[in-house]
């Protein structure tokens, strides 16, 4: 299995397909096997980079608070070890958070820049999704009931009446070998709260996309038009679903992906 030391900490990684490097950057509670529906889709024509943040996954998951700040050390640290002098950057969700730190702290690294059901500021994000986070930690829920909790927060009514999908989720969620530890997502919850780089975000040169789900409780899309406000040149492309839009609505999401990626 794919790892490497990335600073002061041991992160698992994947590498799919040949080409221009193209790095996906996973949100709060998801690792790299969240971008299934895109890895070998975009492995056809890039090399796919997918990673575990700390605290999730294969990755080293240490015990003290983390912020985007971290995360992005994290991601920074990671391509250089890997030899990656540039990159096109996909981050959604918290990843999103640091694909924009990433692109300011580190211009050259950055070629295009793919920000998808994210925010500029943390505190604008769902505070029921932290609320019900803190209290499955303090609480100690069962994953029976945080899965009940969970999918309703990322997946739309529509997808989720289909019972057998549902259950594919669960099954799924309910025998993960890496399964996040709630204390762990808790802490990338937090770092995404403490998060704000809206003064920050006109220093972005790299050409941006913006995506943002129509049906998005946690990231609603008032906060990627913000985004594309704020960031110089930002197009803003607007398509069906709810925060896990990438796993409901794969086909229109890679299709935007790549479409921005090949254009010249």
């Amino acid at each position: 299995m794919p790892y490497t030391k990335a600073g002061d900490i041991q992160l698992y990684y994947e590498e799919h397909g040949k080409g221009e490097p193209l790095v996906l950057i996973a949100g709060a509670g998801m690792d790299s096997r969240g971008w299934g529906a895109q890895t070998e889709a975009f492995a056809q024509k890039f090399r796919v980079i997918v990673f575990d943040h700390r605290g999730s996954g294969r990755s080293e998951a240490p015990k003290q608070p983390y912020s985007i700040d971290m995360l992005t050390h994290d991601t920074a640290n990671l391509l250089k070890a890997m030899g990656v002098e540039s990159a096109h950057i996909l981050g959604l969700s918290m990843g999103g958070m640091i694909a924009q730190q990433l692109a300011i702290e580190h211009p050259q690294v950055v070629k295009r820049l793919i920000l998808a059901a994210s925010t500029a500021h943390g505190r604008s994000i769902n505070a029921y999704f932290a609320g019900v986070v803190k209290r499955w930690e303090r609480e100690r829920t069962r994953v029976d009931q945080r899965i009940k909790e969970m999918l309703p927060l990322q997946f739309t009514p529509g997808f989720l009446r289909n019972k057998a999908t549902v259950g594919m989720l669960t099954f799924l969620i309910k025998n993960d070998r890496y399964p996040q530890a709630v204390d762990a997502l808790s802490r990338q919850v937090d770092a995404a709260l403490a998060f704000d780089c809206r003064d920050r975000l006109a220093q972005i040169t790299a050409p941006t996309l913006i995506l943002a789900a129509r049906e998005d409780i946690n990231a609603p899309v008032a906060l990627s038009e913000e985004l594309q406000r704020l960031i110089p040149k930002a197009r803003l492309a607007v398509i069906d679903g709810a925060h896990g839009f990438n796993l409901e609505n794969p086909r229109l999401f890679n299709r935007e992906v790549l479409q921005f990626l090949e254009a010249r």
